[in-house]
């Protein structure tokens, strides 16, 4: 799988982009386009979600049925949510500049499955034209990023970047156990 970066031990190309997130903590989600797809399947140890924000507050103190973000700076009230148990890949990987060269920067590669990447597609979409534009990342419960939406990404392929890569190696292998 490749997503706009190469994947640990392959080379890879650039894939056409289709939206970019910015992200709190540094974290960026990019989508990409699709390209060749492995028919199997990885069932997440750890499963993780991405939930609408409808309400941002400053942290560190969060009112209840908020959550906060990983450095306590802010307190999201979330909504729709997408729980994704199983993935076509998960994986480290290099990310790619605008020559297709790898950089030195460590991305997690994401392959959704067809039906969570339509969910995704229409989550992104309604994030991209809400007042916040946000989406969060979930791990147990818990927001470990929650970057801004740029607009719709369709193909459920995605790139996140700006973890160091023993953050992104736990992130994986936290996935994958």
């Amino acid at each position: 799988m490749a997503c706009g970066g190469a994947g640990e031990g392959q080379a890879g190309g650039v894939r056409g982009r289709i939206a970019a997130i910015a992200g709190t903590a540094g974290l960026v989600l990019v989508g990409c386009s699709a390209g060749d797809t492995d028919d199997g399947e990885v069932t997440l140890a750890d499963p993780f979600s991405f939930a609408l924000v409808d309400e941002v507050v400053s942290g560190p103190n969060c009112p209840d049925e908020y959550l906060s973000a990983p450095e306590g700076s802010e307190c999201f009230a979330l909504s729709e949510q997408i729980d994704v148990h199983t993935v076509r890949g998960i994986e480290l990987g290099k990310s790619v500049n605008a020559d297709g060269a790898a950089t030195d920067e460590t991305v997690v590669q994401i392959e959704l499955l067809p039906e969570t990447a339509e969910e995704f597609a229409e989550l992104t979409e309604t994030a991209s034209v809400s007042d916040l534009g946000r989406i969060a990342l979930l791990v147990d419960g818990a927001v470990i990023s929650a970057p801004t939406v740029m607009e719709r990404i369709d193909q459920g392929t995605l790139s996140i970047s700006g973890w160091d890569e023993s953050e992104a190696r736990a992130f994986v292998d936290s996935a994958r156990r």
